[in-house]
């Protein structure tokens, strides 16, 4: 051990024990430092009336769900309106009926777990919608145009939910929904093709 004088002649010993104490403190806040920020935040989880803690990804896939099946309805009931083209009155009657059944399904799966259940569209969406009620000339393209897109998203999310979704019940709504997504895009490419 060496011994180092102070400014006021008072004699300090420095060792291995007060290195080890110094070298372990800075470990220990390295680790918590580490540790706050590496952790996976529990913030995003939400505790239900009934007690129940359900991961914030199950809460925002279930939003994003009913925000999507109402926007394919009102959109549908839109291009049933406007439209002059048969086919894509043919398809926006079969969103309608498809969507229908997708949010009571959303909203039966939803009623035992707390969760709220959303029954309208997203400010994007209604922005959207706002947009294409006023087409006129372009409202066939504009609407297959939305389709395509929207239909894109929703494929990608309930791919991704049912890989990697906490809630059983909402990956199997996902599983069982998401052919019929791909389907649609499908005939979404090929009216937006015949529209354009």
């Amino acid at each position: 051990m060496r011994k180092n004088t102070s400014l006021r002649g008072e004699h300090v010993q420095y060792g291995t024990l007060g290195n080890y104490v110094k070298k372990s403190a800075f470990f220990l806040l390295a680790l918590l430092i580490v540790g706050f920020t590496g952790c996976d935040n529990d913030d995003d989880n939400v505790t239900t009336p009934q007690g129940n803690v359900i991961d914030g990804n199950d809460v925002e896939f279930a939003e994003r769900a009913g925000q999507w099946n109402r926007a394919q309805i009102e959109f549908g009931k839109l291009a049933l309106e406007k439209s002059g083209n048969d086919e894509v009155k043919a398809y926006a009657q079969q969103m309608i009926d498809t969507y229908t059944a997708a949010q009571q399904d959303l909203a039966n799966t939803l009623s035992t777990k707390g969760i709220n259940f959303v029954d309208s569209m997203s400010g994007d969406d209604q922005e959207r919608y706002d947009h294409i009620s006023k087409q006129i000339s372009k409202f066939d393209e504009k609407y297959m145009d939305d389709q395509e897109k929207r239909l894109k998203k929703m494929e990608d999310k309930y791919d991704d939910y049912e890989d990697k979704g906490d809630d059983a019940d909402l990956r199997a709504y996902a599983g069982k929904y998401l052919p019929t997504i791909r389907d649609h895009r499908k005939q979404a490419d090929t009216l937006e093709d015949k529209v354009d």
